[in-house]
């Protein structure tokens, strides 16, 4: 028998990453024999939520279907779109034609082809886009086709997919489904205070409705606060700032111009002199967001830059303005706290990593939550291993889509200057003139954004193929012809974003 139990979870601070965890705990807390315990949610009455519309990874299906949630409510509640990727614009030079795709589905590999040896050996000067040869999810975004059909299953699809959603109405979604049916105690209050045990760890919180609040695990969804991670339990923040310089964003929302307008379901993320620019799909409205360095544009013209990009008038718009704060915390798990979203770390959403985050952290928290508290030790240390891989990994991810770039203004010739970048970075390009990526290159990163999601990148931004590629069988045209013959399946198969959407709203999925 444990002697010192943990079965008193408590969460501090709702928005996406506090209820998406406390979902996931309290369902793991369900399903685990002999966990037991309450989980209890402490959100403030008084402080907003940071969100304002969010990318998720495929991973969001899983962990929706792990708590419960049918995907049918979910979109309805969340006016979401289905995602199948990023569109990049103007980032490799900034000319006319300048886009490449990171879809979410691997490149194909059948009938003995592979197709990147194929790519590899056709001439610069012959070569489709590195995305449109490897996959047709590309071409089908493009057309505007969804990535499943009204009578697949929930959480399943042709093709590959995560969502477009509502901050906002994803978190009161969690709430109500979390405190409904998975027994989730929500508290809204302010917490005063945090007391400390006399080995440091948190013991019991202030608040200023309740009173003490005792517990044995503490969650901190506190957001850029982190109260207890940062404040209370001291653990120091690295700051990336001089990595990635975004330091701002300016997001607006804007109505479809007509309730039947198509359905992009890809986010588009277009290069400014600056910054970049987000686009994102919901069923009702859009959601854009001006990311850009402070150092290099003043508030009031990143502002104007986005309503032009919007097509919108000052008086239609209603801007937020945030600042970002690039970095981490040097220890996720500190004592018998974790910390989720924003109060472990914030990278600019280029890669929409934030609720990838919090869904990878909250899962590893219920593989590895000890039953007492003599085993915290063991668990933290591993916890800590695992993610000291993780953030390093998005920082090198994301610099690298500014460093490939030929853009010639000032913040994008900063973004060159390998003072910047990352300690390996400048190596593994190296590696990378010889030889594409590969897993054995990017050793435990590879979990995070794989080798095929650096080819994605690399090649669609124009690096050169590698002098030592990989030698494969077959005929270019040969591949492209199994390539437009799914196609061809795809578009006959599959229906319109829009009228997917339309349809799940009226009648939901009805699997057969």
């Amino acid at each position: 028998m444990p002697q010192r139990p943990i079965r008193n979870i408590i969460i501090v601070g709702g928005g996406t990453a506090g209820w998406l965890s406390a979902c996931l705990l309290a369902s793991h807390c369900k399903t685990e024999q002999g966990r037991g315990g309450t989980v209890t949610l402490i959100e403030s009455p008084s402080i907003p939520t940071i969100g304002v519309g969010e990318g998720t990874w495929p991973t969001m299906r899983q962990s929706l279907k792990r708590i419960g949630l049918t995907e049918t409510d979910f979109l309805r509640a969340t006016t979401a779109g289905l995602k199948q990727g990023s569109r990049f614009i103007g980032w490799a030079d900034g000319s006319a034609d300048d886009h490449y795709d990171h879809p979410f589905s691997p490149p194909l590999d059948a009938h003995g082809f592979d197709p990147f040896a194929l790519w590899c050996a056709m001439g610069a000067e012959q070569r489709p886009a590195f995305a449109d040869f490897h996959h047709v999810q590309a071409r089908l975004c493009a057309a505007g086709f969804g990535p499943k059909t009204p009578l697949q299953a929930d959480y399943e699809g042709h093709l590959n997919y995560g969502y477009h959603l509502d901050a906002g109405a994803f978190a009161s979604l969690l709430c109500q489904h979390g405190t409904t049916n998975l027994g989730i105690r929500h508290l809204r209050d302010d917490v005063l205070d945090v007391g400390l045990d006399e080995d440091g760890a948190i013991g019991h919180l202030i608040c200023q409705q309740s009173g003490r609040v005792d517990g044995d695990f503490f969650v901190d969804c506190t957001g850029f606060s982190a109260r207890l991670i940062g404040t209370a339990l001291g653990v120091p923040f690295r700051d990336c700032n001089h990595i990635l310089f975004a330091d701002r964003a300016i997001a607006v929302q804007k109505p479809h111009a007509t309730a039947d307008a198509p359905l992009s379901c890809q986010t588009h993320a277009t290069a400014q002199k600056a910054g970049w620019i987000w686009d994102i799909a919901l069923k009702e409205r859009r959601g854009l967001g001006h990311v850009y360095a402070s150092d290099f544009l003043s508030d009031d013209e990143a502002q104007k830059i986005l309503l032009e990009h919007a097509g919108m008038k000052e008086a239609e718009a209603t801007p937020r303005l945030l600042k970002i704060k690039s970095g981490y915390r040097q220890s996720l798990w500190q004592k018998n706290c974790v910390a989720i979203g924003l109060s472990a770390g914030f990278f600019e959403p280029l890669e929409a990593s934030a609720l990838m985050l919090a869904e990878l952290s909250a899962q590893a928290l219920c593989a590895l939550l000890p039953l007492d508290h003599g085993d915290l030790a063991i668990a933290s240390r591993r916890y800590n291993q695992r993610f000291a891989h993780f953030w390093p990994a998005i920082l090198k991810f994301l610099k690298l889509h500014y460093i490939l770039s030929r853009r010639t203004e000032p913040f994008w010739l900063a973004n060159r200057d390998a003072q910047s970048w990352p300690d390996d970075l400048a190596e593994l390009l190296a590696l990378w003139r010889d030889q594409p990526p590969l897993p054995d290159h990017l050793g435990a990163e590879n979990e995070v954004f794989s080798y095929l999601s650096y080819r994605y990148v690399l090649y669609g931004m124009g690096f050169a193929a590698p002098r030592n590629p990989p030698r494969g069988q077959g005929a270019p045209a040969r591949w492209q012809q199994m390539l437009d013959g799914l196609m061809g399946r795809m578009e006959s198969t599959l229906p319109r974003h829009r009228d997917l959407i339309n349809h799940v709203h009226r009648h939901g999925f009805q699997a057969i």
